[in-house]
């Protein structure tokens, strides 16, 4: 079967060695602010440039529409992608910041004109709302709740087959070394699952979701097994 592999936001081609596939019947998209990266590793660039105002326009309307109320003003749409210079992550992240503070178009024009260098400053220090490095939570608002359920199922079953389990480790040590890696990420999406939000439906947990947190729990105890003999 054929497969996609993507890249996001690469800053050293060096680091992609180790990964990308040496054969296969796939493709491979990578998207980086380098040129020269671009060209460097791929067959066919593609540069993306600012919208025009209307495409601008149409996508931060497009974005500012959640749960099925459309936001309906275009005037307002059209001066933020104008702020924005038409960048598609910049109008991406600044969207988000509005609908994390649950206001409209036209009362966030007038809280990003008071102060930009603030509202920027979210996305540098890593607001919780448009922070990638987490669990791509920026993505999660634009999400329907049958939509967000399925992702956080795959999720859950993807981070349960990978999980290392502590029946085929022989000691301590290896358990912990084994299981280290994924704990972010369990802890990650254990927090999506404990979180209460007013606009955002909880998830439902599954099976492989309840089965993941057990073998955490065990490996974790196994790390402070092996702390402890450490210690003494």
């Amino acid at each position: 079967s054929r497969w996609l592999l993507v890249f996001d936001n690469v800053e050293d081609a060096e680091h992609l060695e180790q990964y990308r596939p040496k054969s296969g019947n796939g493709s491979i998209l990578i998207t980086t602010r380098k040129p020269n990266i671009g060209y460097e590793l791929t067959n066919k660039a593609l540069v993306v440039g600012p919208f025009s105002p209307e495409e601008g326009t149409k996508f931060v309307l497009e974005l500012a529409t959640w749960q099925n109320n459309a936001e309906s003003d275009t005037q307002s749409a059209a001066e933020l992608n104008k702020k924005l210079g038409g960048l598609p992550l910049g109008i991406t992240q600044m969207v988000a910041l509005m609908r994390a503070k649950a206001v409209s178009l036209q009362v966030f024009l007038i809280l990003y004109e008071q102060n930009k260098k603030e509202w920027h400053g979210f996305v540098r220090r890593g607001s919780r709302h448009v922070e990638y490095k987490e669990d791509l939570s920026t993505f999660e608002y634009y999400l329907s709740p049958h939509e967000r359920q399925g992702a956080f199922g795959i999720a859950s079953k993807l981070l349960y087959e990978a999980f290392p389990k502590g029946f085929f480790v022989q000691t301590y040590e290896d358990y912990w070394a084994a299981g280290q890696p994924y704990i972010e990420h369990v802890v990650a999406l254990n927090e999506r699952y404990l979180r209460e939000e007013s606009d955002l439906a909880q998830y439902r947990p599954m099976a492989e979701f309840a089965k993941l947190i057990s073998h955490t729990g065990t490996c974790v105890l196994a790390g402070t097994r092996v702390i402890g003999q450490i210690a003494n």
